[in-house]
């Protein structure tokens, strides 16, 4: 099962690790709620950029679920570092 995440735009700044068999995608956008980074901690509140994103082994399809707590940009942002993949 993928594992999901709500991150502040510092942490998205960190690259993503690759790892044989897996998949990573960060996607962009505003905050819908309140939310606590789920690597640094820090508060999001509603309104903020960050980023959602979702990890999960190759075999397992990405199911979209970041319009639930992102507003998504239509343009990546530049601050944000993608997977590599």
């Amino acid at each position: 099962m993928p594992s999901h995440r709500i991150i502040c735009k510092t942490c998205a700044k960190r690259p993503l690790g690759e790892y044989p068999g897996e998949w990573a995608k960060r996607v962009s956008g505003v905050a819908l709620n309140d939310y606590l980074c789920d690597q640094c901690n820090v508060d999001i509140p509603k309104g903020t950029a960050c980023v959602a994103e979702s990890f999960g082994r190759t075999k397992t399809p990405h199911v979209p679920w970041e319009r639930d707590y992102i507003k998504m940009e239509v343009e990546p942002c530049p601050w944000i570092l993608p997977s590599g993949r």
